[in-house]
């Protein structure tokens, strides 16, 4: 993925990963705009590697997440 190789995408490490940013996500997605605490909760674990000001608006979809770096 990364490296630019071709990667078999049905692998089942790769769908189960998928699976948890998809549920991520989706948790992210629905929260109340007050819900400040718990949305940056989520945010770091499905993107660990972003920046501490990171706000993202919904909706956000993302196939993994944590490859993301802000």
């Amino acid at each position: 993925m990364l490296s630019g190789e071709l990667y078999n995408a049905a692998d089942p490490v790769l769908v189960k990963e998928r699976h948890k940013a998809r549920l991520l996500t989706q948790e992210i997605n629905s929260l109340n705009e007050d819900a400040k605490k718990e949305r940056k909760q989520l945010i770091r674990t499905l993107m660990p590697r972003a920046g501490k000001g990171l706000w993202i608006e919904p909706p956000f979809y993302c196939d993994y997440g944590y490859n993301i770096q802000t």
